[in-house]
This record gives C-alpha cells, structure tokens and sequence, in this order.
C-alpha cells in the first residue's frame, strides 16, 4: 500500500527536505535571489483559516472565512491521496487536489482559465529544482516559498536583477503542533487557486509545529484583517 500523506504523518518527511533542500546548491535558490525585486503583498487581503476537523482531522480540512463562516472543505477517503474540494453551503465538489510523495496536481472542474495543474515536477527535490512550482494560462510561473512561505508570481525567471517576484499570498502558522494556518490572498487573484495549491505545500513542505502565534488556538473572528 503507498504511504499516504496525512496533516498528522509527514513530519520526518518534511524534516528531511528541509535538510536535503538546505544542503543542496540550488536547493535555496526559489526562497532568495540576490537582485531580485520582491513586490510586496497587498494590505486589503482576504483571510482564511485553514484547520484539520476535530472529527475527522485525517480526512477532512475545514476553510474558515476571516468572520468564522466555514467556506469550503477539503475530503478524502481512508488512505486516499485524493482530496476532494467542496463548497460548504451546497456541497457541491469543484475540484480535487492529488498529493503523494512524488506527485501533486490540481484540479478544477468549472474554471475556464484553469482545469489540470501539476505542481512542481517529479523527484523535483531530488534535483533541487522548485517542487512547490505551477503555471496558470499566463505562461507565467507562480511558487509557494519554501522559507517565507509566499506565493509569488515570478516575472522573467533567472533573469538576475531583471526578475522580478510579485507576491500575492501567504501562508502563516497558527499553532504549535497543530494543523492550523492563516491564508491572506491579493483580492485580485483566484482564492480557491491560492488555497488549494498552499493545502499541498502545507502537506509536504511547511511542518504542523511552525506556529507563529504560540500554542493558543484562534477562532477565525479572531484573525486580523490585514498583515
């Protein structure tokens, strides 16, 4: 049976990464580029919470808007790498989300712009290339960092001090040892784009125990408005 990725079960995994990533050359390379421009986040994002179900914490993942209304869910069978996306007031499903080991993609059934994304590339670690990488119909590459845990839009990639990183999400912690993040997300960019594509990084490559807040759990309401 293939190992399957749970919020609970990937800490070895994301420690030795981490550890791999760090020690290869290139490894840091999509986190920090000497000359690059980084355009900043805008203040009036939308905030989500994203957080494990106290049932169900290894099959369903709850979405919280910045009011405490939940949104959206992501569902899996028992040892299922598939995710399935549901909005919470009709459940109805649109999309799903794959992660394993070695393969991650998303995919959307009523988007026009967008229906089948792989993110990043296969043993893409292993040669220290971006495993954290997609392309939207722009052409243009978008990458959740490993370290900030932005995404960025990247203009002219490798291109020195004429690249430039627009960032229009991120990805913050909010307790230690639990599955709980807060998702700000530029207004003008897909949020269900930028959620489902962080749900894979904070499965395979930012630890559950990297809270930013101490180990106090926060109710949506909670959560500020703007970072």
């Amino acid at each position: 049976m293939l190992f399957s990725i749970t919020p609970h079960l990937l800490s070895s995994y994301i420690r030795l990464s981490e550890i791999w990533t760090s020690l290869h050359p290139r490894g840091l390379l999509s986190d920090s580029k000497p000359g690059t421009t980084y355009e900043k986040l805008p203040k009036d994002c939308k905030v989500f919470l994203v957080r494990e179900d106290s049932v169900r914490p290894t099959k369903t993942v709850n979405v919280f808007s910045i009011n405490g209304e939940q949104v959206y869910s992501f569902e899996r069978s028992s040892n299922s790498h598939l995710w399935i996306i549901y909005h919470t007031s009709d459940r109805v499903p649109i999309g799903n989300i794959f992660v394993s080991l070695k393969h991650r993609a998303i995919t959307f059934y009523g988007k026009s712009e967008i229906y089948h994304r792989q993110i990043g590339q296969p043993r893409a670690l292993y040669a220290g290339l971006p495993d954290r990488r997609f392309y939207l119909t722009d052409g243009a590459p978008y990458e959740w960092s490993r370290e900030s845990k932005f995404l960025e839009h990247i203009i002219n990639p490798g291109g020195g001090h004429e690249e430039v990183r627009q960032r229009i999400a991120k990805v913050r912690g909010l307790r230690n040892g639990g599955f709980d993040w807060e998702v700000s997300i530029d207004p003008e960019f897909d949020s269900e784009i930028a959620l489902a594509t962080s749900f894979i990084s904070m499965l395979t490559a930012w630890s559950c125990s990297s809270g930013e807040t101490g180990s106090r759990l926060l109710h949506p309401a909670q959560l500020p408005q703007q970072i």
